[in-house]
């Protein structure tokens, strides 16, 4: 009997996820060290949460929600003061 998804693609996407990380860690389990797993993967771990952190704030920068709270001077504003003076 085939399958049927309740809630369309996204539950059967969520499963074909589920199976990808499953196969990818008894793979890491199987190839590396506790000791290389936990030292690569706390590192991996750390650094993707830490850059991908940075995102949405660059998302608000870049939208210009964030404009009012800059205190440093725009580039262009600070060369034409400074061509100003020759």
């Amino acid at each position: 009997m085939m399958e049927v998804c309740l809630f369309g693609r996204i539950l059967c996407s969520c499963k074909l996820i589920r199976l990808m990380v499953f196969f990818l860690m008894q793979y890491l389990i199987t190839h590396f060290s506790d000791f290389q797993l936990a030292c690569l993967g706390s590192f991996f771990l750390h650094e993707s949460v830490f850059f991908l952190s940075g995102l949405p704030f660059i998302y608000l920068e870049r939208a210009g929600w964030l404009k009012k709270y800059k205190i440093q001077v725009a580039l262009s504003l600070l060369c034409s003061y400074c061509n100003s003076f020759t």
